[in-house]
């Protein structure tokens, strides 16, 4: 403490006198304040040893303090010692700094320093507002909008804090005014988008904040990538795991934020690092799952449809809105409780349309195939039969574009399990789905079976195998009086075309002819010497048995074809206990000939 009195009385020596000021001028070519700030370093380590000892020091402090008068030595004081000190004793400091020389240090900065520690601290209740009105009184004189916003900057998180939406609103309307003369919102971005920041950061309720009628016209005070950064730091903000489960239909709110998603969404090109495009998406992503219009079904697809055209350059994005416009359609379905009438019809039809022209826009082909699957399913549930037909003919004409090898991860991969596991999904549809008036029953499975036959499958793997064989259960619930399962109000073939005879023969024709051609397959794939694909075909050979046992009569022809492909499948090396459990399930079939079958395949 003596130090610091020693410090003070030769420091008043020195700088009162006018002669000592002059030779600092006209020798020196230094002014007072650069003068004095040459102690700072001094000054700093003598008060925070000061504080560090004894914070209850702080009101002597400010009482020697005033003997000086030195505005360097009161910015110290207030940067020194412990924030909730400083907070308690606001109003006193506040009085200092009016009172402070501004030739020794600028009043602005002793303002942002005060504030720094208001926003660390907590003042008593009861003087929250008399500080800030006490501060700002003199603030918002500033005639220097650059010495202004230094002081705003740090202060609006006083309001933020320790005030009410009311004070954070009239600070922000005291800020706009100031930067917008001359526009020297232009200069002062970076101090601007740090204020932006603090509010967002400050702010949960969405409602109230778009409320306020100063925060809105601060956004468009940025530009260029200002601008980008304020609107990725409020979709973060709108996004953010503290709201994640909270929706809105506010026009305001969603109007605001869908354009600050734009203005990032279209900061992305192809100079873009992969990480950040990905993030972005997500943001993108997750500010459409915010948006719920409830029972008003045609403002959420109206939504939809402005952020197609906003938001439209990522697959990703597009992917979650076609999936949106697809719960949307369900969602009218259970609102109506299956009943369609001719308004939800046409509405159902619009959002089928939507899914219909958007899916194609997308790069990835098996994004598309799997939004074309999902949107002729939702297109069926909703009796709109003409619509699912069209998604599933582009499913299939889609099936000849997807290439046999893709690059993922930078890594170069073949496409055969994805496109198998996507047309045996695709083949599960089709069972419920309705043959057509002109173009016969089987016209869809027919066209597949042309695409796959024709797809150049790549050598030394079984997928088109094991596609025509999938076709196998499909063939057989057509063949039974009623099909495993339907789609409510949609007559499938069970009953277009039950009792048939001609239909039941096509069918018949069919299995036999995908059945010719996977032996044929299988025979001519025999003579490779790969032992992996001898695997393969025991697989397929296996599973080919096991569709004959379930789906087909067991007659002594079938039998010995069953007999024939264990047998293909034992020699070829198939999974031993794929084999005996295939031997299990068969000894389980009621009947005479089971039996007998297991018993002859036991001694294979």
């Amino acid at each position: 403490m003596s130090a610091f009195d020693d410090f003070l009385y030769i420091q008043q020596q020195h700088t009162d006198t006018e002669r000592f000021l002059r030779q600092l001028k006209e020798e020196m070519r230094v002014t007072k304040q650069e003068y004095l700030g040459l102690y700072s370093p001094a000054l700093e380590w003598l008060l925070q040893c000061i504080a560090h000892g004894s914070s209850e020091a702080l009101e002597g402090i400010i009482e020697k303090y005033k003997q000086s008068r030195n505005a360097v030595v009161l910015n110290h004081i207030i940067s020194s010692f412990h924030p909730s000190y400083v907070a308690t004793h606001a109003l006193s400091l506040t009085a200092l700094i009016r009172e402070a020389d501004a030739e020794a240090y600028p009043k602005h900065q002793l303002y942002r320093t005060l504030g720094i520690n208001l926003v660390l601290g907590s003042p008593p209740r009861d003087q929250v507002l008399p500080i800030l009105n006490d501060v700002w009184r003199v603030v918002k004189k500033f005639t220097n909008v650059d010495e202004y916003i230094t002081v705003a900057e740090v202060f609006i998180e006083y309001p933020l804090k320790h005030c009410s939406q009311k004070e954070v609103n009239i600070l922000l309307s005291d800020i706009m005014a100031h930067v917008s003369q001359d526009k020297a919102y232009e200069r002062l971005q970076p101090q601007l988008q740090s204020i932006v920041f603090k509010v967002l950061s400050n702010f949960h309720d969405f409602e109230v904040l778009i409320a306020m009628d100063s925060f809105l016209p601060m956004l468009d005070l940025f530009t260029g990538e200002h601008q980008v950064q304020v609107a990725r730091a409020l979709l973060e903000a709108f996004t953010s795991k503290a709201n994640i489960h909270d929706t809105t239909s506010d026009p305001l709110i969603i109007s605001t934020v869908l354009g600050m998603a734009k203005i990032l969404h279209d900061s992305m090109n192809t100079l873009s690092f992969q990480d950040e495009v990905r993030q972005v998406t997500h943001l993108l992503i997750s500010f459409i799952r915010r948006v719920d219009f409830g029972r008003d079904v045609e403002k959420q697809l109206n939504f939809y449809v402005d952020c197609r055209a906003a938001l439209g350059n990522f697959d990703q994005v597009k992917q979650r809105l076609v999936l949106g416009v697809c719960s949307l359609a369900m969602k009218t379905l259970q609102l109506v409780k299956g009943k369609h009438n001719k308004k939800t019809s046409a509405f159902v039809r619009a959002c089928m349309a939507y899914c219909y022209i958007t899916t194609p826009s997308m790069e990835d082909v098996f994004t598309r195939l799997h939004l074309y699957l999902v949107s002729a399913s939702v297109s069926l549930m909703n009796q709109s039969l003409t619509q699912a037909e069209s998604f599933l003919k582009a499913s299939i004409t889609l099936v000849q574009e997807v290439p046999p090898m893709l690059e993922v991860d930078n890594q170069v991969r073949s496409t055969e399990e994805q496109l198998v596991v996507y047309l045996q999904d695709f083949l599960s549809l089709l069972v419920v789905v309705p043959g057509h008036a002109d173009h016969g029953p089987l016209y869809l499975v027919k066209g597949l079976l042309k695409v796959v036959r024709e797809y150049p499958w790549e050598k030394g793997t079984t997928g088109k195998l094991r596609v025509l064989s999938s076709t196998i259960p499909l063939f057989s619930a057509y063949y039974q009086t009623e099909l495993p399962y339907h789609v409510d109000k949609v007559e499938a073939n069970d009953t277009l075309y039950y009792d048939d005879s001609d239909f039941k023969a096509e069918v018949v024709t069919l299995i036999n002819s995908v059945i010719e051609e996977v032996l044929e397959d299988v025979a001519k794939a025999q003579g490779d010497p790969d032992p992996a694909m001898q695997k393969k075909l025991a697989r397929v050979a296996l599973d080919l048995f096991n569709l004959t046992v379930s789906g087909a009569e067991l007659t002594p022809k079938s039998a010995t074809l069953a007999v024939n492909l264990f047998t293909l499948a034992k020699k070829n090396g198939a999974d031993a206990a794929y084999l005996r459990s295939s031997i299990t399930y068969v000894e389980g079939l009621k009947g005479k000939l089971p039996p007998e079958l297991a018993k002859k395949l036991r001694t294979l």
